[in-house]
């Protein structure tokens, strides 16, 4: 049993759905820290080699579009 009635009223309400949602956020932000973060950083040395990153596709000049004022810029490029 309680020693004193608890008092219901909409400031009461308030002020204990935020103290639960700050209490909430600031448990799962330690966790996140303290649990996941780690184990983020072992994936990455466990799995280094398979994340390099891919090489660069070549251009092609098959894009390139002919200009008809300035035909000799799309040729410089070909050679």
């Amino acid at each position: 049993m309680q020693p004193h009635p608890v008092h219901l009223s909409v400031y009461n309400i308030v002020y204990l759905y935020f103290a639960h949602m700050m209490t909430s956020g600031l448990v799962a932000y330690l966790l996140t820290t303290s649990v996941e973060t780690p184990f983020i950083q072992l994936e990455k040395q466990l799995f280094a080699s398979q994340m390099l990153p891919k090489p660069p596709k070549p251009k092609t000049l098959e894009a390139a579009v002919v200009d008809p004022e300035h035909p000799k810029i799309v040729d410089e490029i070909q050679k």
